[in-house]
């Protein structure tokens, strides 16, 4: 079993307007079967304007990803299949998915808690009914992510991690068609029960 709970705030450089704040969290269960590592997760996330006054979206996501991690030397990979069901308010946002992804990892050094990692991704998402009257199409999407980076690992209830990200996506909604790049300099504190 596994859970997390996290804030976030998202800051546009050419767009203020899109600036928000979040609050996610993931509850799970993880087990194996053979070489297969199965996963079945619960993510609830609620997005508000950037001061957290009024709420935008309401996220429900239930999903399950089937994984066959390997190595090559120190080289660990781990390709895996997701399928996501997203029920939201407002309903306009509802979704299902599927998705494919290859990630990597590479220990920098046997001695240092230093970890370079990258990963690469596709994405299908079909919307129920994105704003039918406003765009007058059905909405489909098709995501590809890749990003990459070095953990530092101090202590086993702490991690410091730089990542770099490129995101391309392609939707039969115009409007939702973009490319993005992002940083990321992230903090991460953990216990176990």
């Amino acid at each position: 079993l596994f859970a997390d709970v996290s804030a976030l705030e998202a800051r546009y450089s050419s767009y203020k307007s899109l600036d928000y704040s979040a609050l996610t969290g993931v509850l799970g269960a993880a087990a194996s079967l053979g070489r297969v590592d199965l996963e079945l997760s619960y993510r609830p996330a609620r997005i508000y304007e950037i001061d957290f006054r009024h709420r935008q979206l309401t996220q429900n996501r239930l999903g399950i990803t089937a994984s066959i991690p390997f190595k090559i030397g120190r080289l660990t990979l781990v390709p895996s299949v997701s399928v996501e069901r997203v029920r939201s308010d407002p309903a306009d946002y509802r979704n299902r998915a599927a998705s494919g992804q290859l990630s990597a990892t590479y220990p920098l050094s046997t001695k240092a808690p230093l970890l370079l990692f990258a990963s690469g991704g596709y994405d299908y998402r079909s919307y129920n009914s994105y704003f039918p009257d406003l765009l007058g199409t059905k909405r489909d999407d098709r995501h590809l992510q890749v990003n990459a980076g070095v953990q530092w690992r101090p202590t086993t209830w702490a991690n410091v991690s730089l990542s770099y990200a490129f995101q391309r996506n392609n939707s039969t909604s115009d409007v939702n068609s973009y490319r993005a790049r992002s940083g990321l300099l992230g903090l991460s504190l953990q216990t176990r029960f």
